[in-house]
């Protein structure tokens, strides 16, 4: 598997943060590059939030709820036997939700991005100072659907909420995951999420497949990763997520 590799010469470890997970900080030299806005594509129909927790423990996590309050995100870390004891939250949940549905007004849906924009904002004022310590802020929108499906938000409003977020880790030299739901946008909801995958520099498709013996696996991969020059596509991730723990096989191939 050394073929795969990447081995760009100008990067250092200082460039990189790492996924948390060894055999994909071998393959990406380290870890992904600083100020990466990365797209994470997951089925909905399995936990691939167990993953998407290892990949950011190793440092603290800015982590933006939506469909989820943070005390089950919190209990479902600690579940799996991580730490959620220095992250850092924003409750889209508890502003949008809060409100009764007798209550709601189509202007509610500008108003959450504008509520998240502010919040980002206070954020980077406090962190700014910070930008080129070791003690990295990983910041986790989850999920990006919700704001993509918002019925009576413009696409202008949903791409300039990106941008803002991509500013702000650009800013700040870290990396940003923003979950999406696979084929959970539809109509011009999709077309922006098109839009927003174009803008993002890495892409992670999780999902779930028949391997060649018959055997149900998750399978990771990267089909876009910015940054690095490779003469061959990165192999898929053979992942195995067993009572919470991660366990990734490179070794066997893939149908």
């Amino acid at each position: 598997m050394d073929d795969y590799i990447l081995t760009e010469e100008s990067e250092t470890v200082s460039d990189k943060i790492s996924t948390g997970i060894f055999q994909m900080d071998r393959q990406l030299n380290g870890g992904f590059l600083r100020k990466s806005l990365i797209y994470f594509d997951m089925d909905a129909d399995y936990n691939f939030k167990v993953l998407l927790h290892h990949l950011v423990n190793t440092q603290k996590v800015l982590y933006i709820t939506t469909y989820i309050p943070p005390e089950q995100i919190i209990q479902d870390i600690e579940h799996n036997g991580l730490s959620a004891e220095d992250d850092m939250f924003i409750s889209v949940y508890d502003e949008y939700f809060s409100v009764p549905p007798s209550e709601y007004r189509p202007e509610m849906d500008v108003e959450i991005i504008e509520f998240l924009e502010a919040e980002l904002e206070k954020f980077r004022l406090r962190e700014g100072r910070y930008a080129q310590c070791d003690d990295d802020w990983i910041v986790i929108v989850d999920t990006l659907s919700f704001f993509l499906n918002l019925e009576h938000a413009e696409k202008y409003h949903k791409l300039h909420l990106v941008n803002k977020i991509y500013n702000l880790i650009r800013e700040l030299g870290t990396l940003c995951y923003v979950t999406v739901l696979e084929d959970a946008q539809q109509g011009t909801n999709r077309e922006t999420e098109i839009l927003v995958k174009d803008l993002c520099n890495v892409v992670l498709d999780a999902n779930v497949i028949v391997d060649s013996s018959g055997d149900i696996v998750s399978v990771l991969t990267i089909p876009k990763l910015y940054g690095v020059n490779f003469s061959r596509q990165i192999p898929p991730l053979k992942v195995q997520i067993m009572g919470g723990q991660i366990m990734v096989d490179t070794s066997q191939q893939i149908a």
